[in-house]
């Protein structure tokens, strides 16, 4: 079952899980605090209980996706949960364009983009703690999807 959360509970168990903690390594830190962005109803989470998709509206009409799953819910189900996440976001909001920014050493992050139908933009270098982070950036534009609401 697929729904919309609105409170940082909801999906604390999956933040807090080995695998996911470990994945904040890459960008140097210690401890991140994502209630803000949860509880901000501008931003948009799903979740299926096992992995979640944070959708963060940066500008109007376009998110960033931000996913997440315990072991138990990657590989094909994370497919499914993030194709189902997606199409939420286009048929329930404004969006217009999702942008993925998958760190290169990330393959599995940057397969899942391209299995939801994201296109590959560019490289980018992001700094974190005087650490720069190679990413490669990925879009999803609302017309080049099969969402559209007829």
């Amino acid at each position: 079952m697929y729904k919309r959360v609105y409170n940082i509970k909801d999906i604390e168990h999956i933040i807090e899980a080995d695998g996911i903690k470990e994945a904040s390594d890459v960008f140097k830190l210690k401890y991140f605090d994502l209630t803000d962005v949860v509880n901000n109803v501008k931003n948009v989470v799903i979740t299926d209980g096992t992995g979640f998709i944070l959708f963060h509206n940066i500008n109007p009409g376009v998110y960033e996706a931000h996913p997440a799953f315990l072991k138990s819910g990657r590989g094909k189900k994370a497919l499914k949960t993030s194709k189902k996440a997606i199409q939420y976001l286009f048929k329930n909001t404004s969006c217009m364009e999702i942008i993925a920014y998958c760190p290169i050493e990330y393959k599995h992050s940057q397969y899942l983009a391209c299995m939801c139908g994201f296109k590959y933009e560019y490289n980018a270098n992001i700094e974190f703690n005087n650490i720069k982070v190679g990413f490669k950036v990925y879009k999803l534009k609302y017309e080049d999807t099969k969402c559209r609401v007829q």
